[in-house]
């Protein structure tokens, strides 16, 4: 019977029409079902965060090798483009070689710089690379591009960063050199170590301890005076400025990762011993980490008091001296008098701390430290001086290139500049007048084991006149007073007793 409707007969190629395109409609709810899944682990998952740069660590930081594509941190947004935009005409120039700056550029509570001081840093290397690149000063060729090396907080992350430098080495971006690295720590000593096993020469611009040069394996130099050099400078300026018999107090980290306290005290106490500063016969010693001091600095109000040192040498980071100085202030003796606080060039990240501001202005302290660089160090140099000239090229090259920087009192602009620019001259010698010979990290590190004597660097912070084992000899450095309003009051230039090789 019929039902009223016309029954469809369908043929073998219509049958097999719909199979086909059923199959397909499965396999395309199979390919967005398994994308949502890929995505949502890679969400979990992905370490990636952009070419050469990827998560790792803990705070699962960013860290990698850019060349200013990939911003850090927000506050080095602008640094970073201007770098990638002289890195693009550095290439368009044709012979070009790279220098990576190594930092830890994610910071985190643990780290004692600060952004401010990244940043500035930065600007100085970039400062020596347009310098470079815009020719004749400095000479022509090779070109120079400046590459970013984030290290992470404390540069904990040096090992995989490191291993991205080695392998650009030898590749397209021609790296030759990395400078930088910030801190003495033994992740940073690590990471050095890393690259002169691996043949790249590195040119530290703020580390300070001893331990990092080896006699037995060039490859590292530093443009900054050595924790022994700070603690001579310091010994000398102390027994000039106390009375006959007046004895000091040395205040001590003994945070064995720290290399830069550890050797700041080594260096203070030996000079003392060998100029004759009488030192109290004990030290006042406490122990840092990442969290912080704690109650360490209490008990030493009232044994403070009780010694009445006529100074304390403070061997510790700067982030500690804030919590010595703030416990100082609150001293029972407080009306005996000025308590007056020498320590090393870490104090130069506290002039806007307001617990150090606030104890300043309460606590009858006068809290001075040697600084690796200042712009007032040359003020009493005659304008045809050296180093003088040697400043006002850095002053004039940064200042047209940052008009809106605000100052350069804490002297990371120049130092970052003179690191860089260290590195760029060993670099051109290797390179030859006419800067045609291709250069390597070998004639790399040739070049800058002639920076010495005749040859040696006129920097922003004075004469960079290297040793063998990469140290800088006689360095000049300012001695700075913090002051209760912010900033830093020149006192004096000060030197070493002598630069051993």
């Amino acid at each position: 019977m019929s039902t009223g409707t016309i029954d469809t007969v369908e043929s073998p190629h219509q049958r097999r029409v719909r199979r086909a395109r059923r199959a397909a409609a499965a396999l395309l709810v199979l390919a967005v079902l398994a994308a949502g899944a890929v995505l949502a682990v890679r969400r979990l998952t992905d370490d990636g965060c952009a070419p050469g740069v990827h998560r790792a660590g803990p705070h699962r930081e960013c860290v990698g090798v850019t060349d200013g594509g990939y911003v850090f941190s927000p506050e080095l947004a602008e640094i970073s483009g201007l770098i990638r935009a002289e890195n693009r005409e550095a290439e368009a120039g044709g012979r070009y070689v790279s220098i990576a700056f190594l930092l830890p550029m994610t910071l985190t509570a643990a780290d004692s710089s600060t952004l401010t001081a990244v940043r500035e840093e930065l600007q100085g290397a970039h400062t020596a690379q347009r310098l470079a690149n815009s020719g004749p000063t400095l000479g022509t060729y090779p070109k120079i591009r400046l590459l970013l090396a984030n290290s992470g907080s404390r540069s904990e992350q040096w090992a995989t960063v490191t291993d991205r430098l080695i392998a650009l080495s030898t590749g397209p971006d021609h790296l030759v050199a990395v400078a930088g690295f910030g801190q003495s720590l033994s992740t940073v000593h690590s990471a050095i170590s890393r690259l002169r096993d691996a043949g790249i020469p590195t040119v530290g611009s703020t580390i300070t301890a001893d331990e990092f040069a080896d006699r037995r394996q060039a490859g590292f130099f530093r443009v900054a005076p050595t924790n022994s050099d700070e603690g001579q400078a310091a010994a000398t300026h102390l027994k000039a400025t106390t009375g006959p018999g007046a004895r000091v107090l040395v205040v001590a980290d003994h945070n064995r990762d720290d290399l830069y306290s550890a050797s700041l005290r080594e260096g203070f106490t030996q000079a003392a011993s060998s100029i004759g500063l009488p030192l109290l016969d004990h030290q006042a010693t406490y122990l840092s980490t990442p969290q912080g001091t704690g109650n360490a600095f209490l008990a030493m109000k009232e044994d403070i008091c009780v010694a009445r040192p006529a100074a304390v040498y403070f061997a510790g980071r700067g982030r500690d001296l804030g919590d010595f100085v703030t416990s100082m202030a609150e001293r029972p003796c407080l009306g005996d008098g000025p308590l007056t606080v020498l320590t090393g060039d870490d104090a130069v990240n506290l002039r806007q701390d307001p617990r150090m501001l606030d104890a300043l202005q309460r606590g009858r302290l006068d809290v001075r430290f040697t600084a690796l660089a200042n712009p007032a160090q040359w003020d009493g140099e005659a304008a045809e001086s050296p180093d003088r000239q040697g400043f006002e090229t850095f002053r004039k090259a940064f200042t047209g290139r940052f008009p809106a920087a605000r100052d350069l009192l804490d002297g990371q602009a120049m130092m970052g500049y003179d690191a860089t620019l260290t590195a760029v001259l060993g670099i051109r010698f290797a390179a030859g007048g006419s800067g045609d010979i291709p250069v390597n990290p070998t004639l790399a590190l040739q070049g800058l084991l002639t920076r010495t004597g005749e040859h040696s660097v006129q920097g922003a912070s004075g004469r960079i006149d290297l040793t063998p084992s990469g140290n800088v000899r006689n360095k000049p450095m300012a001695l700075l007073r913090l002051q209760p309003t912010g900033g830093f009051a020149f006192t004096a230039v000060v030197r070493p007793l002598a630069t051993a090789g």
